[in-house]
């Protein structure tokens, strides 16, 4: 957010300094002696911030582009240098407020926003330790051998407009990280699963709540490194008032994304410029990880890229135990039919459930499918 008497071009420089890209060594050689103190001092035509400014914009190719389409309409070049286009992309880009670049050891950092501060710190102190693959939550939780991460969820503060629509985003999470080989098991404050009703045993990885107000993000998570499970879990935090779009289609998907980059920094992985992973928001992602995702390739590594099975909660031979969860939603529309025809040739012989069930699923695929 803008501060009091703060100019466009000195909340320009504060926020490199905040996203960290005068620590970024390879586009800005020079930028590791900059303090948090000397930014008042600095210019926008200062060659430190140029190089950091053109550090961010290739992180944020996307939407920097767009605001130079819109601004000057052509392609960006890239140079760093202020103007116009940066200034609107500064202003407007609706980004993750995680640093990309962490600090320097023994660099002071001061941010007012004490959760933001708890991070960055975090990402500075690990600095020289990154996340390395296979990951560290394998074979626990008495699922089989492979990862898992067990998300407790307070939805103390969920809104009410997103209270039908979270099971669906949860479902949506779920699946696509369990393609690359990390089963996510969302619970309650009883420790159990809230999309299959099972009780869950084990620790919990990471706390999930939502927030009524932030310094100016929608989600932020303390970035992982290797935690097992019997330490202390991590947190991540979402903030309520934060809509997604204008339909349930739209929320869904763009919460989906929300959850699914926050959850990845759980995991340890930092911001690449597209994808999931992007620190500004990208609008329209499928709901699985799509193949030229970065993001997937690192959750390849990190749990073996092999799918892990979903508990379902159902006996299918029990006409009144609970039915599957419904297939993700958001994305592809080819891709959504022919999950849900898949589905509808399982569930097939199930002769006294298979129409009202199928029946909700195309009202469901119907009413969240944009025109």
């Amino acid at each position: 957010m803008p501060r009091p008497n703060e100019s466009p071009e000195q909340r320009a420089i504060r926020k490199l300094w905040e996203f960290g890209h005068f620590f970024n060594r390879l586009d800005c050689p020079n930028g590791a002696s900059v303090r948090q103190d000397d930014l008042s001092k600095l210019t926008v035509r200062h060659r430190v911030v140029i190089d950091a400014m053109r550090s961010r914009s290739l992180m944020e190719a996307g939407a920097y582009t767009d605001a130079v389409w819109g601004v000057h309409g052509r392609e960006p070049d890239f140079d760093g240098e202020y103007g116009p286009a940066i200034q609107r992309w500064v202003v407007e880009s609706e980004r993750c407020y995680v640093p990309d670049y962490p600090a320097p050891q023994g660099v002071e950092l001061s941010f007012t926003d004490k959760r933001l501060q708890q991070v960055a710190m975090r990402m500075q102190a690990y600095a020289a330790q990154p996340a390395i693959g296979p990951g560290s939550w394998q074979g626990c939780h008495n699922v089989g051998e492979f990862h898992c991460c067990v998300v407790a969820v307070d939805d103390g503060n969920l809104p009410d407009w997103l209270q039908p629509l979270w099971h669906q985003v949860l479902t949506n999470t779920q699946h696509a990280y369990a393609q690359t080989g990390l089963l996510l098991r969302f619970v309650d404050g009883n420790m159990v699963d809230i999309l299959n009703g099972e009780p869950v045993t084990g620790s919990v990885n990471t706390r999930l709540s939502f927030v009524l107000s932030s310094s100016g993000w929608i989600g932020l998570a303390v970035i992982g490194r290797n935690e097992g499970c019997s330490t202390s879990p991590i947190w991540l935090q979402l903030l309520s008032t934060y809509t997604g779009g204008n339909s349930d289609a739209e929320r869904i998907t763009q919460w989906t994304t929300l959850l699914s980059h926050e959850i990845g920094h759980n995991t340890g992985s930092g911001h690449n410029n597209s994808g999931v992973m992007s620190p500004v928001l990208e609008r329209g992602l499928p709901s699985d990880f799509a193949p030229s995702d970065p993001f997937r390739s690192y959750c390849l590594g990190q749990f073996g890229g092999v799918p892990v099975p979903i508990p379902t909660g159902d006996d299918p031979d029990d006409p009144d135990d609970p039915d599957d969860p419904e297939p993700p939603i958001g994305g592809d529309f080819e891709m959504r039919l022919r999950r849900l025809e898949e589905r509808v040739n399982r569930i097939a012989p199930r002769a006294n459930r298979s129409e009202q069930r199928l029946n909700r699923m195309k009202t469901i695929l119907v009413n969240t499918t944009p025109e």
